[in-house]
């Protein structure tokens, strides 16, 4: 009979010391694992979970109730923030003194620029023109006034295509106000650092209602002084009208709800202008090695 090979068996012996306390590890460990598994389960069973889920979802819905409540609100924050991502997208200032809660029932209705301009050719009505044409005579600068009366008989007389012209050049002067250099032509984000200044204040030291009509004024002016490429004007919005071009006699617009929109954004500018008098002359162009220049304090 052949003899097992000494070495070999001296081998396989070692193994199994190895092996055999590895194994009784692997045993003890599983059946620790088990009885750890058996605990957390009737741990978990004794566990009230109803109270737990009832403890942390109080808060919740508390929580939640709230933002339903503010919501509901017109005059909320929340609410003013909404106002002014709708009034970007659609290309208005605020409405001429439009109460919130219309405003707010409008934008729950209404999903284009075109459905919120026919809202708004039917909220200015014979009435409110003449309310509108009355307050912005009032506040105009006087080197303006004879135009404006232009303007408003041209409106009844449906001349849009002058009226729009003129509203442009108008708005275009008023504000030259806010900049040191009247021979500077930008104006793009005008307001924009104002708006970062008023952003940067604590709640007792900045009106939110300022902040939140000056947003929406600078988006207005962003889109009615953007320049355009002469050679391809392309203007994809329900209100064809862009300053660049107007003035360049390239392209007019004929449109009423135009010409409603440039009067509402003239207003604007002009009511803002108290509160605003401590920027008067502030504003200072900063050109970038990119050649891109924009307005600073």
């Amino acid at each position: 009979m052949h003899q097992p090979n000494n070495e070999l068996v001296e081998a396989i012996n070692k193994i199994e010391e190895i092996a055999k306390p590895a194994a009784q590890a692997i045993q003890y460990i599983s059946e620790y694992t088990k009885k750890l598994s058996e605990q957390i389960k009737r741990a978990f069973n004794q566990f009230d979970f109803s109270k737990f889920y009832d403890n942390l979802m109080a808060p919740m819905k508390q929580l939640a109730l709230q933002i339903e409540e503010v919501k509901k609100d017109p005059d909320s924050i929340m609410n003013y923030l909404s106002y002014v991502k709708y009034l970007s997208k659609y290309f208005w200032a605020m409405p001429y003194k439009i109460d919130t809660a219309e405003l707010k029932m409008i934008f729950e209705n209404v999903s284009s620029e075109k459905e919120f301009d026919d809202y708004m050719k039917r909220y200015f009505n014979k009435q409110r023109m003449q309310n509108l044409f009355y307050d912005i005579k009032l506040k105009i600068n006087r080197k303006h006034i004879i135009i404006f009366r232009q303007i408003e008989q041209s409106f009844y007389n449906r001349q849009y295509s002058l009226i729009n012209n003129a509203i442009i050049s108008i708005i275009d002067d008023e504000l030259t106000y806010y900049i040191a250099d009247k021979k500077q032509t930008k104006r793009t984000d005008i307001f924009l650092p104002i708006i970062e200044l008023f952003k940067e204040k604590s709640i007792g030291e900045c009106n939110f209602l300022d902040l939140f009509y000056l947003e929406m004024l600078n988006s207005n002016l962003n889109i009615l002084f953007d320049n355009v490429n002469f050679n391809n004007i392309v203007i994809n919005n329900n209100k064809a009208i862009r300053r660049h071009a107007t003035q360049h006699g390239k392209k007019y617009s004929n449109q009423k709800i135009v010409s409603i929109m440039l009067l509402n954004t003239l207003y604007n500018l002009l009511y803002i202008k108290d509160d605003m008098k401590g920027y008067r002359g502030k504003l200072k162009i900063k050109k970038e090695k990119d050649g891109s220049r924009h307005y600073i304090l």
